[in-house]
């Protein structure tokens, strides 16, 4: 059974400058976003053994990644972690709007662990 490492909904026109952009920050192939009938463009493996999918929603120009994993334990959460803030910075530039409708508890830990300081 796969458990869902993050999802981000986002709105966006995905230009070819964006998806550039998108290759570059997760890795992905990404084909042909302008075909209605590709419902996931976008795909990629990353952390490991964690998988990737540029997916399209129902109306034009709202789109889903979603990553996820069939072996939590084999998966490199600091590198989900890192992909997914990039994301999260990609976002910001490129999408009119964006949210993360998913966040494993494993990485939410994450984003909430404070480095302790050595004495």
């Amino acid at each position: 059974m796969a458990t869902t490492l993050f999802e981000l909904d986002f709105v966006s026109p995905l230009t070819r400058e964006h998806i550039e952009e998108l290759k570059s920050v997760t890795g992905m192939i990404i084909g042909d976003v302008r075909n209605p009938r590709k419902d996931t463009p976008g795909k990629g493996w990353f952390a490991g053994n964690a998988y990737l999918t540029l997916e399209r929603e129902r109306q034009e120009g709202e789109w889903f990644i979603t990553a996820y994993t069939h072996d939590l334990a084999q998966t490199d959460l600091q590198a989900v972690t890192t992909i997914r803030h990039r994301l999260h910075g990609l976002l910001d530039r490129i999408a009119t709007r964006w949210e993360e409708r998913v966040t494993a508890p494993e990485l939410s830990r994450r984003d909430t662990e404070v480095p302790t300081a050595r004495l």
